[in-house]
């Protein structure tokens, strides 16, 4: 707490709160239990090994096969491909809702409330779970205005307007079709010329705290590489 660089971030938040934007990652959300990607594809993997019985004898070994490679497999995005084309499309739904399933609000981590309290003008949360809306009713007793990427039309008014803001760039678990997991949701994301242009107007005109990311991960690496 005493690092030079954190007594200048301290006093920046200080002097101009709302110029600040928090982007979240899955690291932020953890410690209410929900797992990290990798943890998500192993338990979507546990779960089309579980239904191997309804698989055709002569294709078991090959789907087996496939789910071990899957086990080994660092690129996420391919990952959850396979899997969502190998899983019936309600159970991989189901899996994914479960995991992710958030509505003990005792849980959520303090850390959605500080950053309010700090101030900032908005969170773009790369999780699907609702805590840092709810955060924001609990320090402020109000709604704060929150969007996926599918609210297109709303984006210019979260930077330039007054009222704080959430995005949910990869969805939010209450609506399936927001959901970004797989090669083709994230291909269709990032041709999203709404989407390029909120995200390097955010970049150019606030300064930026970024949280829940491990450097080395795959989804801090495609936030850099793609949203800049």
């Amino acid at each position: 707490f005493n690092h030079p660089y954190y007594i200048d971030l301290k006093s920046w938040i200080r002097e101009s709160p709302k110029s600040f934007v928090v982007i979240v990652g899955a690291g932020l959300s953890r410690p209410a239990g929900i797992p990290l990607w990798g943890e998500l594809k192993d338990s979507l993997i546990s779960h089309a090994k579980a239904r191997s019985s309804e698989i055709n004898e002569s294709d078991l070994t090959s789907n087996l096969n496939v789910l071990e490679d899957l086990k080994k497999e660092s690129d996420l995005w391919l990952a959850f491909t396979e899997l969502k084309r190998i899983l019936p499309q309600l159970a991989y739904e189901e899996v994914i809702s479960s995991n992710l399933n958030s509505s003990n609000n005792s849980h959520r981590p303090n850390t959605y409330d500080l950053l309010w309290k700090l101030g900032v003008k908005g969170i773009v949360s790369f999780n699907l779970d609702t805590f840092a809306e709810d955060a924001y009713s609990k320090v402020f007793q109000c709604a704060v205005d929150v969007s996926t990427a599918k609210d297109t039309e709303r984006f210019p008014q979260f930077l330039s307007g007054t009222q704080s803001f959430v995005f949910h760039p990869h969805g939010v678990l209450s609506d399936k079709s927001t959901w970004v997991f797989t090669t083709e949701d994230r291909n269709k994301l990032l041709g999203s010329d709404a989407y390029k242009k909120f995200m390097n107007t955010l970049f150019e005109s606030h300064s930026v705290l970024i949280l829940g990311f491990n450097p080395e991960d795959f989804a801090f690496q495609y936030l850099f590489t793609h949203s800049m």
